[in-house]
């Protein structure tokens, strides 16, 4: 995946780090494959990977992520989000990002709406994944071609534990605070009517980048690009090439 870290360093890190309490959780798992010749359960990787999370130890989260890869454990997807979120927790963002990316390439992460053009849909994303998974397709998968507005469904967070919408404020701080340039964006709304008239509804479980916004943004992180912007025209979809100098 291309990290600084490679597989050796794992027990030159749980030996010098002979307190930490996540050492005992890592040395059970090596000791039990040991002796037992297989793999462990994905369940005793990711008791392991909680433990070093929870003890702030982002790089042995990776390691045992590599650890589990090589040695076909399945499935991976809460080890994924063990090793993203700990990698999160520490702002090693960078770090994340490859993980993101070596997900979507083991096929663990799908993050496309199946029915909704150019829509990101997080649904069942932890905070971290979801970040991650914005950040990867701003930074690598927009194309020279943005079709439309961009939009980016988190849900509105009905079945968090007190009905707020964690993972759209997550987003929110993402494109506002932590992007560079910051990237403006709208919560998306309907125009609704009835007997009584026609009303404004917002939906909170859903943003929306606007496409001269996105391609703003794309001019400013990837300069000397020429990108093809299809912008609506008179009611009817026109093409707009750009050419960033």
């Amino acid at each position: 995946m291309g990290s600084v870290i490679g597989a050796s360093e794992l027990l030159d890190i749980v030996e010098a780090n002979a307190n930490a309490a996540w050492r005992a959780s890592v040395e059970g798992l090596a000791r039990q494959e040991h002796a037992s010749g297989q793999a462990a359960h994905c369940d005793e990787y990711n008791a392991a990977m909680k433990a070093c999370r929870e003890g702030g130890e982002w790089r042995c989260n990776i390691l045992l992520l590599q650890r589990a890869r090589r040695r076909g454990v399945a499935p991976l997807v809460d080890l994924y989000a063990q090793a993203i979120g700990a990698c999160e927790d520490a702002y090693a963002v960078d770090e994340s990002s490859k993980l993101y990316a070596l997900g979507v390439q083991d096929n663990v992460f799908s993050h496309w709406h199946d029915k909704e053009p150019f829509s990101l849909d997080l649904h069942g994303f932890s905070q971290a994944c979801a970040t991650a998974a914005v950040r990867y397709v701003l930074q690598q998968e927009l194309g020279n071609y943005l079709p439309s507005d961009l939009k980016i469904i988190t849900g509105r967070g009905l079945h968090s534990h007190d009905g707020v919408g964690r993972l759209r404020e997550r987003i929110e701080t993402l494109l506002s605070e932590e992007l560079d340039p910051p990237l403006p964006y709208e919560r998306s709304a309907k125009l609704v009517c009835d007997q009584s008239g026609c009303d404004w509804v917002t939906n909170d479980g859903c943003l929306v980048v606007q496409v001269h916004h996105l391609f703003k943004w794309l001019v400013d992180s990837k300069p000397y690009e020429t990108y093809y912007v299809s912008i609506p025209s008179g009611g009817a979809a026109g093409g707009l090439v750009a050419e960033a100098a």
